[in-house]
């Protein structure tokens, strides 16, 4: 059987999820803005408190990667037990090279992950608008460059103490360069912003003007909480619940607790196991600088399959004419 994967709002199968990412994702960036403004002392010693809560939020939302083959090619997928072992094998490798080369290991690390977020946002853009972005590159540079690169440019103090428990031998930017970098980011977002609005499509640029507003005047670690599980996270689940060809029914009819209700079940497993790794890790080790690092190189090693599994399923969604289902 052969269908086609374009999926957009002016077929039901997408307007609930895309409805319901869009407003929770607005709603968790506003309520962190509007909590510093009615808060001026800030976050003070709650701003782990938001990050932590924001990654383990956004913990599932890569725990059904190894039905999304199944999803895409039909019969013709690999067994899920090979699947499952491919990705153990990549997630244990990952793992392996972050701990044993820890510089190198981060700097990869966030290069694939501003990859990951920036085409991430931009995949869910093109659900949502039932089009494919124009100069891609520049608009998931912006993206990532905001999510990423601007919280440690300008918030260096906070950012610091995160990277000395991965790596001592980070390199010290100069302040001058470190004022550059934000301009060039600036710079970046303004001709991403510019190029939305002439194109008519406002929503996706008054989106990286809020985030890049929440980067500017919040905790980084509050920043980057609210935007890994509430932004991120939520709107890759609703393409997930898109994609999955047993949710199409529902979907049109609008209702996503039957999607949900799915998506649960099959992600209960993997979400319990990264959660024992991770209750592990904090045993074993010495305070929450030890822990920090440690997370750091188990998150490296859950990302990197899971950004490989979603551009694979991308380039899969973006084939011309039908593909296996």
């Amino acid at each position: 059987m052969t269908t086609r994967i374009a999926a957009t709002p002016a077929r039901p199968v997408a307007r609930a999820p895309v409805r319901v990412a869009t407003a929770v994702s607005w709603t968790v960036v506003s309520v962190v803005l509007v909590a510093d403004l009615a808060v001026p002392s800030g976050w003070r010693g709650f701003a782990w408190v938001v990050l932590v809560a924001g990654l383990l939020l956004g913990l599932p939302h890569g725990a059904v990667d190894h039905l999304v083959a199944g999803w895409w090619l039909g019969r013709r997928a690999p067994h899920v037990v090979g699947l499952v072992a491919a990705y153990a094998v990549v997630a244990g490798a990952a793992y392996g090279l972050f701990t044993t080369f820890p510089a190198a290991g981060l700097a990869v690390f966030v290069l694939l992950s501003g990859w990951h977020f920036g085409t991430g946002d931009l995949g869910f853009d093109d659900l949502r608008t039932g089009s494919s972005r124009r100069h891609r590159l520049l608009r998931a540079t912006a993206h990532a460059a905001v999510v990423l690169a601007l919280p440690a440019l300008v918030h260096p103090g906070a950012v610091e103490p995160i990277v000395a428990s991965i790596t001592t031998t980070a390199p010290t930017v100069p302040e001058s360069a470190r004022t550059a970098a934000i301009a060039v980011v600036l710079v970046l977002v303004t001709l991403a912003v510019v190029g939305e609005w002439s194109q008519r499509r406002g929503l996706w640029a008054t989106e990286l003007v809020l985030l890049t507003l929440l980067v500017l005047t919040t905790d980084p670690l509050v920043a980057f909480g609210a935007y890994f599980g509430g932004w991120h996270s939520v709107r890759h689940l609703a393409r997930v619940l898109v994609d999955n060809p047993a949710n199409g029914p529902a979907l049109r009819r609008g209702s996503l607790r039957e999607p949900l209700l799915g998506f649960s079940r099959a992600a209960v497993l993997p979400t319990a196991v990264s959660l024992g790794l991770l209750a592990a890790l904090w045993v074993s080790g010495d305070g929450w600088r030890d822990f920090a690092g440690d997370y750091m190189a188990l998150l490296a090693g859950l990302t990197v399959p899971h950004l490989l599994v979603v551009a694979w399923s991308d380039r899969r969604r973006a084939a011309p004419g039908p593909v296996s289902r």
